[in-house]
């Protein structure tokens, strides 16, 4: 996502409605060839039964001309409805990816690694223990990546 093609996030889309179902209402409502994509993300209810709506995340490749006012008005936050079967609409917000997300790790070994409080070793039977030979502190090996 970035501030001149921001993203919209749709919190409640009926489970009946599916991509391609919002890919055609978008396109009718903004033009052919904006959107690049749209996930739909299944919500489940707290007692893990499925829910009757979802969530939808939807990837604009670029806003037209004719859309600035309302790109605009989604990157100051305000939202927008966008009709799909009258009166039935979706609540358009803007898209705020989390800023605490951890940046992804590369795939790396920890020779020595510092002791966790909760690790499986500690639930397992003393005679399962195994020695590991002692490497300097933190010393980590980067996998190879197959090419």
């Amino acid at each position: 996502m970035t501030t001149s093609n921001p993203s919209i996030f749709i919190p409640r889309v009926h489970s009946s409605i599916d991509w391609k179902n919002m890919k055609s209402v978008f396109e009718l409502a903004f033009g052919q060839d904006v959107i690049s994509r749209i996930d739909i993300v299944k919500n489940r209810s707290k007692d893990s039964k499925p829910s009757p709506f979802n969530r939808a995340y939807v990837h604009v490749k670029s806003w037209p001309e004719n859309l600035h006012m309302i790109r605009d008005k989604l990157l100051r936050e305000e939202p927008f409805h966008i009709v799909y079967d009258q009166p039935h609409y979706w609540l358009c917000l803007l898209y705020k990816q989390s800023t605490n997300q951890r940046l992804p790790t590369p795939p790396h070994i920890v020779l020595n690694p510092s002791p966790s409080p909760n690790t499986f070793g500690q639930h397992l039977p003393s005679s399962l223990s195994v020695q590991v030979p002692p490497f300097p502190d933190g010393l980590t090996i980067p996998l190879q990546s197959e090419s």
